[in-house]
C-alpha cells in the first residue's frame, strides 16, 4: 500500500471517528471493536484475527510510555491494513520468516507507518513545527504533546521540517550507522558516516557551516544524532 494511502487512510479514521490529539488509543480501538488484552510477554505486542475477532495483546511491562503507544497503534495498523495478510503468523515460524522476509518487512513497515500517522499527524505536525531549524528541545515539546517517544517523534518532525537544514543519523548500539533521515531528499545513504567516530570527517566533507549537533542514547538500542548546518552541493556527490 502507498504511504498517500495509509496518510488519507489515517484521515478518515479522525474524520470518522472525530478524534481529537493527542490520540485516545484504547477508545480507538473500542471504536474499531477491537479487544486489547494487557499481560506479560515475550515481545512488545502482536495482533490476532480469530474468526473475526480482532485482538491485540499488549505487554504490560518493559518499555517506556511513548514506546508502549507505538506499539498499540503499529498493531492496530495491522488490524486495519493487514487483517487477512498470511504473513503475521510467521513470526514464530523460523523456515517461513526467511522465506517471506521481504513481504513480511513490507507489512510491518506499513503498519509502522501507519503508527506515525496516526499518533503523530503530518498536517498537525506540519503546524506545530516552526519556520526554523529543529532542535531537540522542540521535539521533546511536541513528543510531550502527543505521548510518543523521543525517536518516533524525531523522526516525524525531521521528515517534514521547513527549513531542511536537519540531518537524523541512528547508530546502533556498536555505533555504526544504520539508517538517516531527512527532509532533504539529495543525501543517500552512501554519504552517512560508517560509524559514530566519523561524524567530525563527515561534517567537514559536507558542511559548509554547522548550526549544531545533538546526540541521545535510546536505551538498549543505539544512539541518535540530530545535526544541522548549511551543506555544500551534496547533489552531485
Amino acid at each position: 500500500m502507498l504511504k498517500s494511502d495509509i496518510t488519507y487512510l489515517v484521515d478518515e479514521i479522525f474524520d470518522i471517528y472525530n478524534i481529537s490529539f493527542p490520540v485516545d488509543l484504547h477508545q480507538l480501538a473500542d471504536n474499531l471493536r477491537i479487544n486489547v488484552i494487557e499481560m506479560e510477554l515475550d515481545l512488545e505486542g502482536y495482533f490476532i484475527n480469530a474468526n473475526n475477532t480482532h485482538t491485540i495483546f499488549l505487554n504490560s511491562r518493559g518499555a517506556d510510555e511513548g514506546r508502549k503507544r507505538f506499539t498499540f497503534a503499529h498493531e492496530i495498523g495491522h488490524s486495519i491494513l493487514h487483517v487477512d495478510s498470511p504473513f503475521l503468523d510467521l513470526n514464530c515460524e523460523k523456515e517461513k520468516y526467511f522465506r517471506y522476509h521481504r513481504e513480511l518487512k513490507t507489512v510491518e513497515n506499513e503498519a509502522d507507518f501507519f503508527a506515525a500517522e496516526i499518533l503523530l499527524p503530518t498536517k498537525i505536525i506540519i503546524d506545530m513545527l516552526p519556520n526554523k531549524t529543529i532542535d531537540l528541545s522542540t521535539i521533546k515539546k511536541i513528543a510531550t504533546q502527543a505521548q510518543t517517544s523521543m525517536l518516533s517523534t524525531a523522526i516525524k518532525c525531521v521528515i517534514n521540517s521547513k527549513t531542511e537544514n536537519e540531518l537524523l543519523l541512528f547508530f546502533d548500539k556498536y555505533d555504526e550507522i544504520k539508517w538517516f533521515c531527512s527532509a532533504n531528499s539529495d543525501w543517500v545513504f552512501q554519504q552517512m558516516p560508517s560509524s559514530f567516530d566519523g561524524l567530525d570527517l563527515f561534517t567537514s566533507d559536507y558542511f559548509k557551516r554547522i548550526f549544531e549537533i545533538e546526540n541521545y542514547v535510546v536505551l538498549n538500542y543505539g544512539r541518535v544524532v540530530l545535526l544541522s548546518g548549511e551543506t555544500k552541493d551534496i547533489s552531485s556527490e
